[in-house]
């Protein structure tokens, strides 16, 4: 998480944690800073690791139409992390940031349908989906 590690920098530098910083502009309504909070819970860099708290941040950015944080609440979805997985929530929160034009979504999405063809959603599988954006968990 390069953006992570600059912020934990210049958090040190001015003497404060830089998920402060970044809290108090993803309260605001700083679209970039909710995700990446959610990022920092879901990966525990820069932040205690809680995927509810990471669930709560990407969805705020989803909602808004965020295309890098609807990605990663699909796969939040997927693996049940933080949230019960939910097959439908996968495919809605894939399709918007597809449709935004993240190639990642697009690919995941692709590869999502074809395993409800073939299996059950197995635990795991959604750290096989490719990375969206700096997140090194999801």
């Amino acid at each position: 998480m390069r953006i992570t590690a600059i912020l934990l920098g210049l958090g040190s530098l001015l003497g404060c944690a830089a998920s402060d910083t970044i809290e108090k502009r993803a309260a605001r309504g700083d679209l970039e800073a909710q995700a990446t909070l959610g990022s920092m819970y879901a990966s525990g860099e820069g932040a205690p690791e809680d995927d509810e708290e990471a669930v709560r941040w990407f969805r705020m950015a989803a909602d808004q139409g965020l295309a890098r944080a609807q990605f990663h609440l699909a796969c939040m979805y997927c693996g049940g992390t933080g949230v019960p997985k939910d097959g439908d929530e996968v495919r809605r929160w894939m399709r918007l940031a597809a449709e935004q034009g993240l190639a990642e979504a697009a690919e995941a999405g692709r590869r999502f349908s074809e395993l409800l063809e073939t299996a059950e959603l197995q635990p795991g599988y959604w750290r096989r989906l490719p990375q969206a954006g700096s997140m090194t968990r999801i």
